[in-house]
């Protein structure tokens, strides 16, 4: 299975933010900006520049309006509010200053060196479970308050109930986008990710999206996890289990099995508690493909009906329904 190239949302540029946004940025950014360069990547409407000052620190902004996307401040607010309770030390990206004027919200942080893993290196996916091991110490007992997972699960996990619900409507684009095993089990499917907030109660903040596209590996071999608006507390595994269908596109679904099998936060988790939330799961990318793009995200979709279709293909090969 090969990962599709997706296109990324077009970002505006750092030039293009009003005048007031921009030097409040560099006063929060504690001095005079020698120069500035747009980055590219993630799937996010934000600005995102890498900025200098005159004496040679670096940091990374992101920074959005709603007029960009109605529901970009609230998010980067969440953000800001966990990684302001996060320890120094752990493998995150250090927030180091906050920029708003009420209508624009900035996120400074300090520059991290690296690159995002590729699955498909030679020990690249080791060293990010290893990391996600160590990650998950950090995060245990909880250091910041956050919404628990099974809490969201009726909200954010229900795409296949939703689905099941409204079948004469959607079970077609169903069938077309993810074949008839989806849409002739939408009901059994439906009732298995029901079962899946039972599954992800745990006392450990997870980071709620991991992808490739939110780690960054340094020189130094280290993982730094970045973009935390979706912390959320529950079980150690329930992270691994959310960036696997995205593994599963670039190296396939045997070896992220072999990752179920053999790493130390799912190996001996129950096999049901894992096939219902891997249901709900398959069921959030699967409901959300069907709808209509969200204001600033228009490639949004096509990413998530890839991730659906690599969910639902795992679910089908562990024979979860």
């Amino acid at each position: 299975m090969t990962q599709p190239l997706i296109a990324r949302p077009a970002r505006p540029e750092w030039g293009e933010l009003p005048a007031t946004v921009r030097s409040g940025i560099e006063h929060a950014s504690g001095g005079s900006l020698f120069s500035v360069e747009s980055m590219a990547g993630g799937y996010g409407p934000g600005m995102a520049s890498l900025l200098q000052r005159d004496d040679g620190a670096r940091f990374f902004v992101k920074a959005i309006s709603a007029s960009i996307n109605p529901q970009g401040p609230d998010i980067y607010g969440r953000e800001r509010d966990i990684l302001e309770r996060l320890p120094l030390d752990a493998p995150i990206s250090q927030l180091v200053a906050t920029f708003t004027d009420g209508q624009w919200l900035a996120l400074i942080f300090g520059e991290v060196i690296g690159r995002n893993p590729e699955w498909s290196r030679e020990g690249d996916l080791d060293l990010v479970l290893s990391s996600m091991t160590d990650l998950a110490r950090a995060m245990s007992p909880p250091p910041a308050p956050a919404p628990r997972a099974a809490d969201l699960w009726d909200e954010d996990f229900a795409g296949f109930r939703r689905l099941a619900a409204t079948k004469a409507h959607f079970e077609p684009a169903v069938r077309a986008r993810y074949g008839d095993w989806a849409a002739d089990g939408l009901d059994r499917l439906a009732t298995l990710e029901a079962s899946g907030a039972s599954a992800v109660v745990g006392e450990t903040l997870l980071h709620g999206d991991l992808r490739d596209d939110n780690m960054l590996i340094t020189p130094a071999g280290e993982v730094v996890f970045v973009d935390w608006p979706e912390a959320c507390i529950g079980p150690a595994w329930f992270d691994l289990l959310l960036m696997l269908p995205s593994v599963a596109l670039t190296i396939g679904l045997d070896a992220v099995e072999q990752v179920v099998a053999t790493h130390g936060s799912i190996a001996d988790v129950d096999s049901r508690a894992v096939d219902a939330a891997l249901t709900g799961v398959a069921g959030y990318f699967v409901h959300s493909s069907l709808q209509p793009p969200p204001p600033g995200l228009p490639t949004v979709r096509e990413f998530q009906r890839v991730q659906g279709l690599a969910a639902v293909e795992w679910l089908q090969q562990r024979h979860a329904v």
